[in-house]
């Protein structure tokens, strides 16, 4: 049994990530504002991917919780690099505000 819940846990973590992000921007579509949609989006998709898999780990449960949240930590990590890197110019030819 132990072997089917670790082989489940990755795509029922993933499929949680997917409903959370959606759910996320559902609940705050209705303010119309599309910072809040992308943060709840992200926030709750990323909370549902690491509580779903710490909860369905037949065993180590803490240390799974810990590298899922370190992966989604990287990930970001590495999203925001990608971003400061392609963009790095792009915020130059801005006009200042005025």
């Amino acid at each position: 049994m132990k072997v089917v819940r670790w082989i489940v846990m990755a795509p029922l973590a993933l499929l949680a990530l997917m409903l959370g992000s959606l759910l996320g921007g559902l609940a705050l579509s209705l303010f119309g504002n599309q910072l809040a949609m992308d943060s709840a989006s992200a926030l709750l998709g990323c909370f549902a991917m690491v509580f779903t898999a710490g909860l369905i780990a037949p065993s180590k449960r803490a240390r799974t919780t810990l590298i899922c949240a370190g992966l989604v930590t990287l990930l970001a990590l590495i999203t925001l690099a990608a971003s400061i890197a392609t963009d790095f110019e792009g915020l130059g030819d801005q006009p200042p505000p005025s």
